[in-house]
């Protein structure tokens, strides 16, 4: 799951910072937004160091695991990280820019991780935006499968359901994951503003962002049914409490869908 506690994880943290004593000065005062990670200058240096004196690039999203540990998305430098006390250790990775492939999930290369998710058996779902797939990590046996991708034929999907095998990805910002181990994932590319859904059995189906016929919905549609349903660079989403919420970020809004019906 995404890391709903993570304000409160952070204050239990505390500033680690090579400084200490101001860190612990400037953390005493409630509220106060305290650097955990990351020196504040883009880079690269040694891995599994002080937290505060790891050098980040482009970090893009968190998650908390089922031990109350965060994993950091380190995508520029292509690599999944893990609070581990003061430390940040690398867990999924190794510096390379290129897309995943299935294997030892430490050696494996990355192509820009813009979203994570525990299923609920713990194993950990990315998402490579510009690598454009899927992958699920067993962290505790250091094993990464691929099992969507649209590496070369980037697209999208114009059938009503889609073969898990076939899909087509072009500009994927987001997953969720339901109780029943559906996922479903944001596409914000040109034109094609959408959430599909993946089931555990591997049909990909449109359900929001899209006409009755599975064609996006464009801003000009006069359909006010339509109108309301069109998305505009969907980014965030997040499954709470039975419903998908969005961040619908072109239209500056946040939406319930329902996934039965896509409204």
């Amino acid at each position: 799951m995404k890391a709903s506690s993570l304000l409160i994880v952070s204050l239990v943290m505390g500033c680690n910072s090579s400084k200490q004593e101001i860190d612990e000065s400037r953390c005493a005062y409630a509220m106060t937004l305290c650097t955990i990670a990351g020196t504040g200058t883009s880079g690269y240096n040694d891995i599994n160091i002080r937290a505060s004196e790891t050098q980040l690039r482009d970090p893009t999203a968190i998650v908390e695991d089922a031990m109350g540990r965060l994993l950091v998305s380190d995508a520029g430098n292509h690599q999944v990280r893990r609070f581990e006390d003061d430390k940040l250790m690398t867990v999924i990775g190794r510096n390379k820019n290129s897309e995943a492939v299935s294997g030892p999930a430490s050696d494996t290369p990355l192509s820009y991780v813009v979203d994570m998710d525990f299923d609920g058996d713990g194993e950990l779902l990315l998402l490579e935006g510009i690598g454009l797939q899927l992958s699920w990590v067993d962290l505790g046996t250091n094993q990464i499968d691929v099992f969507a991708s649209s590496v070369g034929s980037p697209g999208w999907n114009s059938n009503q359901v889609t073969d898990i095998d076939d899909i087509g990805l072009i500009k994927p910002t987001s997953t969720a994951i339901d109780d029943a181990g559906n996922i479903y994932l944001s596409e914000s590319g040109d034109g094609f503003n959408m959430i599909l859904k993946i089931t555990p059995e591997g049909e990909v189906t449109k359900i929001a962002g899209v006409d009755e016929d599975g064609f996006p919905i464009g801003a000009t549609n006069a359909d006010p049914d339509d109108a309301q349903n069109y998305l505009l660079n969907p980014q965030g989403l997040l499954w709470h409490d039975g419903a998908l919420y969005l961040a619908d970020a072109g239209r500056h809004r946040i939406v319930r869908i329902d996934v039965a019906t896509g409204d």
